[in-house]
């Protein structure tokens, strides 16, 4: 094992730099054996090889995409019922207050999309769903599946109804859900100003109304399970999938890896509320566990650009079909 000094050391030495957070200096005390261990990461690392070629005055374009030698993330998975509860509830106060505050800026984190911006670029905004939709129609067409052979579509984590409008346009029924009853209300306003009658929206207060849904053909999921601690992505996730009908279909998101990520329950139930958008991380080899529980098989696997910095993370959208 490495002492906390010697990573910090990495950091200052090797990229001339702090270390992003306290987590990231844990991660790899915990994963990395050795100091030649360190060294190889760190100078294998994209920034390092980014900062040195312009040094040499030689830049290189260095694709952000994470090498195979990376440490893995520790992340506490298994939890208790009753700790999935308040997991949960945390994170649904937190988007009860996005909702009243920055309902349009917490789905799309850019300035244009803050209350005091927004009415200028509402129509960008309702708009930018239009292209996802269509890269997710793409990706059923490339694996051969009609969407026409899918009649209901469930929407986990609509928003303010982003990209309901395009599901709604494509699928006899939609079932909208959201955690926050108030982005939840907006969603509604906004589809049934569009004169579009064939969504239905329901809040998801607690855990347990995740298990209502059966028969489902099509699910979906984008930028949504990220904000849940990997726990209660796992539960809901698993939920999601048994959700499906024979040989239905899911679309998901999930962000699977960040350069120093560490997730332990205690500590994350202990620490002060902020209501800040939170962030997590599911490791790969948990979600391709809960698909293969759930008795569907994966189809395509990629990764996508979701969360933004492909420097220290990894996201990655998955297509499944049921069994």
């Amino acid at each position: 094992m490495i002492s906390k000094e010697e990573v910090i050391l990495a950091y200052r030495l090797i990229l001339g730099r702090e270390p992003e957070n306290g987590d990231v200096v844990d991660n790899y005390c915990h994963t990395v054996s050795s100091l030649q261990n360190l060294r190889e990461l760190f100078m294998n690392s994209p920034e390092f090889i980014k900062k040195i070629s312009e040094r040499l005055d030689n830049p290189k374009l260095v694709r952000q995409r994470h090498p195979f030698n990376l440490p893995k993330i520790p992340v506490e998975i298994n939890a208790s019922r009753e700790t999935l509860d308040l997991m949960f509830n945390r994170g649904s106060d937190t988007w009860e207050h996005m909702g009243f505050t920055e309902p349009y800026w917490s789905v799309i984190t850019q300035d244009q999309y803050k209350i005091n911006n927004f009415f200028k670029n509402s129509e960008n905004f309702y708009s930018s769903g239009g292209p996802l939709f269509r890269d997710i129609l793409s990706i059923l067409k490339r694996n051969g599946i009609n969407y026409m052979d899918l009649d209901n579509c469930l929407e986990i984590g609509c928003g303010v109804g982003r990209m309901t409008k395009f599901l709604a346009e494509t699928f006899r029924k939609v079932i909208a859900v959201d955690i926050s009853a108030q982005h939840l209300t907006m969603a509604k306003n906004y589809i049934s100003a569009e004169s579009i009658d064939n969504c239905e929206f329901i809040h998801i207060n607690n855990l347990e109304k995740f298990g209502q849904f059966i028969n489902i053909d099509f699910a979906v999921s984008v930028i949504t399970l990220q904000h849940n601690p990997p726990p209660v992505i796992s539960w809901v996730l698993k939920k999601i999938l048994e959700s499906l009908r024979p040989f239905g279909i899911a679309f998901f998101q999930i962000p699977t890896y960040r350069s120093g990520y560490i997730f332990e329950i205690e500590r994350y139930l202990n620490k002060d509320r902020d209501n800040k958008i939170e962030m997590h991380f599911l490791p790969q080899e948990n979600i391709f566990k809960i698909i293969d529980e759930s008795g569907c098989i994966c189809i395509e696997s990629r990764e996508d650009s979701m969360v933004g910095d492909e420097t220290n993370t990894l996201s990655k959208s998955f297509l499944v079909r049921k069994k």
